[in-house]
């Protein structure tokens, strides 16, 4: 067996599909300078042969392997690599020429393990290739530096590779995992009978609760009914007393009438006594106010009195003092008169010197101007001609320079533009084929998009099947579920209604001790000489049940002999013991008669026939052999509508007993009546059983059929993920056609 290919796809810095092939008698290596990669191909197939540590990929978890994406291309979804092996030497038993290993893992952190196409467990490619010494830490992959660890390894250390060498190291594993499974089952073991002995021991009070629980269900029911009786009687008591009280509360309420008019004009006088008192009131308040007003007036009045004499005392002192000032400024202003006078000539003067003045100046402005004109005249014409004289300079040096220059550079022009227009033709050349390039580009990158849009597309419908799918299960899977609470909770209540024990809680304590004799061998008969209960041999339906366990009564928990012999027997042993009275019937009776009478014995009229129902015997069903017993016990009972019509035909037919389907029992004797429930019976009860056996029938039927929905769902459910892989794979395949056209063009 041979390594013959090696395939990478995103893994680690192998983001295109890359392939290996290694010739069938050559020896292959991998150069290349430090970060290229070389170890990546190890690590590669290290990895697919099952390596499960991060740290030994150089990572920090295992997605760490998944191309991570540079400046020109983006991040991949998966990595995967695929190891092919050359078996044309049969050395893998069971497998073909060539055996392929590869192994995926997405983004999310989902791996996969597939042999040949196929899904497997890790498990299985380790156990396919024990004894070749192929493994993640196998001895024919060895990294750097693992031969000096090999080297200076332990015994033991170096006898594991000669174990993997010779081929025992696939029995050692497989011992060491049948050993652990071998203690988990002894664990499992050990709880189990720790469990059952459990349970056991609370089987016998589970049961006694059981019974003690449906006591109380029914204790409470009738403590309800008893309840209800006594809220009616409390009711009609408080009829009465509300009628006793109604006359009174009359009387009371003309009292209250009388009692209301007098207050209603004790409170008019009171409001005219109290519309008086607030007229005084206001009275009084207002003379309060007033006299505080005029006192407060007063006040005003002395202070201002006192302000104006101490401002008129002011104001004499101020005129003084005016008088004085208007004498000094009288003095003051013929003074200044006298100055206004000497200033007012001198004005004159100065007026008739400025007129004169202002003349001449205004000459010698005049002049001014003239001559600030006619030099601006002389500088501007200068400045003209020197600027002619410049530019005339100017052109005439531009002109001798270019003319210099031109014929300097005739020569390199000719020769650029020689140059440019060679360039202009390879340009417009390379600008063709770049066009057409561009163009065949653009066509595979609509095509690129085109298929990765039909594929996402195809995946968003996978993606929507797959969401229904999971709705659909989810739906069948609650369905299933209270199927399933529905079936267990019909299974305990057959189990309920057809508990042997309960059946022998109502027997007496010397059937009780007579069938436990009987059952250890030590009693007055054999176990096969008590053929069990009557209520095990007569079945009726639902509906007739109440009537058959009143008609029935007490001999319902009677235990059946197989002969007379056996009941003598039997009741000579309990008499001995002392232990209480035992129920037997014979399944013949004593007599071999006929007790069955047509009902055209009876004699009735139209009226009295409608009443009745029918014969009680017609609805029971009697075990093979017990005909006679049930014609005995219910042969002469018929049914009636209801009580009345019990009553009236048993006051005239003394010899005939007749029974309601409520389990009100009549004869000539007496009657027996009271509410019973269904289960209350012997009989009730397996009639209740025997309708829920066929409810549980259906519910097994129902089950059954979403069963089979839930396989077809998980069978859609597991076409749709292997369907939504390819699609996966086909959509990476298409966004790397996608960017690969991307980038060319």
């Amino acid at each position: 067996m041979r390594l013959k290919r090696l395939e990478l796809f995103g893994f680690k810095s192998f983001a295109d599909r890359t392939q290996f092939d290694f010739g069938a008698n050559t020896l292959t290596g991998v150069v290349g300078p430090n970060g290229c990669g070389k170890s990546n191909v190890v690590d590669s197939v290290r990895w697919v042969l099952g390596e499960q540590r991060p740290t030994s990929m150089r990572g920090s978890e295992m997605t760490d392997v998944i191309f991570k994406g540079s400046v020109s291309r983006p991040a991949l979804a998966v990595a995967e690599v695929t190891l092919i092996l050359d078996n044309s030497a049969s050395t893998l038993v069971e497998r073909g020429a060539e055996v392929s290993i590869t192994r995926r893992v997405f983004k999310d952190g989902e791996g996969e393990y597939l042999l040949d196409g196929q899904k497997v467990r890790l498990k299985d490619v380790r156990e396919m290739l024990f004894d070749t010494g192929l493994g993640s830490r196998g001895y024919a992959v060895l990294e750097q530096g693992k031969i000096d660890a090999v080297l200076s390894a332990n015994p033991l250390e170096r006898r594991r590779v000669f174990e993997e060498a010779a081929g025992i190291s696939r029995y050692r594993q497989r011992k060491v995992e049948t050993e652990l499974r071998l203690k988990r089952v002894a664990d499992d073991m050990a709880r189990l009978e720790d469990v059952i002995g459990e349970l056991s021991t609370r089987v016998r009070s589970l049961k006694i609760q059981a019974g003690k629980a449906e006591r109380f269900v029914e204790a409470q029911a009738q403590w309800a009914s008893e309840k209800t009786r006594l809220l009616k009687h409390r009711v009609w008591l408080f009829d009465r007393q509300a009628l006793e009280l109604s006359s009174a509360i009359g009387s009371l309420e003309s009292d209250a009438q009388r009692l209301r008019d007098a207050r209603q004009g004790a409170e008019s006088s009171v409001q005219t006594r109290q519309r008086e008192h607030a007229a005084l009131t206001a009275e009084l308040e207002r003379l309060a106010s007033e006299s505080s007003r005029r006192a407060g007036d007063g006040r005003a009045i002395d202070e201002r009195r006192a302000q104006l004499q101490s401002r008129v005392a002011s104001l004499e002192a101020g005129a003084r003092d005016e008088g004085q000032r208007a004498e000094a400024l009288s003095r003051t202003l013929r003074e200044r008169d006298l100055e206004i006078t000497a200033l007012d000539e001198s004005i004159a003067d100065v007026a008739r010197a400025c007129k004169a003045a202002e003349a001449t100046a205004k000459e010698h402005e005049r002049r001014a101007s003239e001559l600030d004109r006619s030099y601006g005249e002389l500088r501007r014409s200068t400045a003209s001609k020197n600027e002619t004289v410049l530019r005339l300079l100017q052109q005439a040096t531009e002109a001798e320079n270019r003319a210099r220059h031109l014929s300097e550079s005739r020569g390199p022009a000719a020769e650029r533009e020689q140059r440019v227009s060679d360039r202009l033709a390879q340009a417009r050349a390379a600008a063709d084929a770049m066009e057409s390039e561009a163009a065949t580009q653009s066509a595979a990158l609509e095509r690129a998009q085109e298929a990765q849009t039909a594929q996402e597309s195809l995946r968003r419908d996978l993606a929507q099947r797959l969401a229904d799918n999971a709705a659909g299960a989810g739906d069948v899977e609650r369905r299933k579920n209270a199927l399933d609470l529905e079936r267990t909770r019909v299974a305990s209540r057959i189990e309920f209604l057809l508990d042997r024990e309960r059946d022998l809680e109502e027997l007496s304590a010397a059937a009780r001790e007579l069938l436990s004799e009987v059952d250890s061998e030590t009693g007055p008969c054999a176990p096969g000489e008590l053929l069990g209960l009557v209520a095990d041999q007569l079945r009726t339906d639902s509906q007739t049940a109440r009537a058959l366990d009143a008609t029935l009564g007490a001999r319902a928990g009677s235990l059946v002999a197989r002969d007379l012999s056996i009941a003598r027997r039997v009741a000579e042993w309990i008499a001995a013991r002392e232990a209480g009275q035992v129920g037997l019937v014979l399944p013949e009776g004593l007599l071999a008669v006929d007790a069955r009478e047509s009902s055209d014995d009876l004699a009735l009229d139209d009226r009295a026939r409608a009443g009745l129902l029918g014969r009680l015997r017609d609805r029971v069903r009697a075990s093979e052999g017990f005909e006679l017993l049930a014609d005995l016990l219910c042969g002469n009972v018929w049914i009636a509508r209801d009580l009345d019509v019990a009553i009236d035909l048993a006051s005239r037919i003394p010899r005939a007993s007749f029974v309601t389907l409520e389990g009100e029992f009549v004869d000539s004797a007496g009657l027996c009546g009271g509410h019973r429930t269904l289960v209350q019976g012997a009989v009730g009860r397996r009639a209740s059983a025997s309708d829920l056996s066929g409810e549980l029938s259906d519910l097994d039927a129902k089950l059954g059929l979403l069963d089979g929905e839930r396989r077809e769902l998980i069978g859609q459910r597991t076409s749709l993920q292997k369907e939504w892989e390819r699609s996966s794979q086909e959509l990476e395949v298409r966004r790397q056609a996608r960017a690969q056209a991307q980038g060319a063009l």
